[in-house]
């Protein structure tokens, strides 16, 4: 083969090589826009569906989600968030959350006075709420728990912590450490309906300011006939970040309750806390913990909903 016939052959090969990608790329875009119909027809759902226990099964719309979350872009999913369906304007802010996109925020805001209804099923359970009821309680709140911000979004943040437009705000808000804050993780923990989120907030800042708070925090709910597990959890994680002998003694206490609700409910707490936090000053009361086969379900439980 001479030298010209070498490069139109290999020329050849690329343009088929191309055109090939090209067809890849057509036959892409052909099925996610097939998904995206496909979702705005139908309502927000949940991975499973159905009654729950051995009537839930695999929900196909949120299998079209995941399709969606996984093949389109990030540019693409942005688009997404001005769709003419309100369903896929959601699904389209859970895939960006998911991919921890910096800029959900921003384009969130600009969906806070979205007052289009979208139904949503979890399981046999149907709801609905706005498209701004959607993205403030269900998509923020993930999407906070796990971005990391930086001191530009930290008047943002404040703003929406401050106003209580999106009180998961606080999460993120207390990673950025700024003591100018702490009022504010202080205000939420006083309130009974933000509890638990500024116990997750001091998780990532565990200010010595909050330390007298979270005592009388746990001192309350040492002496609930019923605690509640969803606040004793962020608790003692809270806790947990201030090692000393005066914490270990409190966990210790609250691992040895005697009350067979209330004592199962602290240790369940207790040793979630103690899977998620690494610090080996806590070895010994690791090593002693003893939880019940229910009880130790129930951790187990808790701990896959990370």
């Amino acid at each position: 083969m001479n030298h010209f016939a070498f490069i139109l052959s290999a020329f050849i090969q690329l343009l088929l090589v191309q055109n090939s990608a090209l067809g890849q790329e057509d036959t892409k875009d052909t099925q996610l826009n097939s998904i995206v119909r496909l979702l705005s027809n139908g309502s927000l759902e949940g991975a499973q569906i159905g009654m729950m226990g051995h009537g839930a099964h695999t929900s196909e719309q949120y299998t079209r989600f995941r399709y969606l979350s996984d093949s389109a872009s990030t540019d693409e999913l942005a688009q997404l968030t001005n769709h003419s369906s309100p369903v896929v304007r959601c699904y389209a802010f859970d895939a960006l959350a998911m991919r921890c996109y910096p800029k959900v925020l921003p384009l969130a805001q600009s969906h806070f006075n979205d007052t289009i209804k979208v139904e949503r099923i979890v399981f046999d359970m149907v709801s609905t709420m706005t498209v701004a009821e959607y993205i403030k309680r269900e998509t923020l709140p993930h999407f906070m728990r796990r971005w990391e911000p930086t001191p530009k979004d930290h008047d943002l943040l404040k703003d929406l912590c401050q106003n209580k437009t999106v009180p998961s705000a606080i999460v993120s808000l207390a990673r950025l450490r700024n003591p100018e804050d702490e009022s504010i993780i202080l205000q939420y923990l006083a309130d009974k309906r933000m509890r638990g989120l500024a116990l997750e907030a001091i998780v990532h800042f565990p200010s010595e300011k909050f330390f007298s708070d979270l005592k009388s925090l746990y001192e309350e709910q040492l002496a609930e006939v019923l605690p509640r597990l969803e606040v004793c959890a962020p608790l003692y994680q809270s806790l947990l970040k201030y090692p000393s002998k005066e914490t270990l003694s409190m966990l210790e206490k609250g691992s040895k309750l005697d009350d067979y609700f209330s004592g199962a409910i602290h240790r369940v707490a207790i040793y979630v806390a103690l899977k998620r936090n690494n610090d080996e000053y806590y070895s010994p009361l690791r090593e002693s913990l003893n939880l019940s086969e229910v009880e130790l379900q129930s951790a187990q439980e808790l701990l896959k909903e990370e």
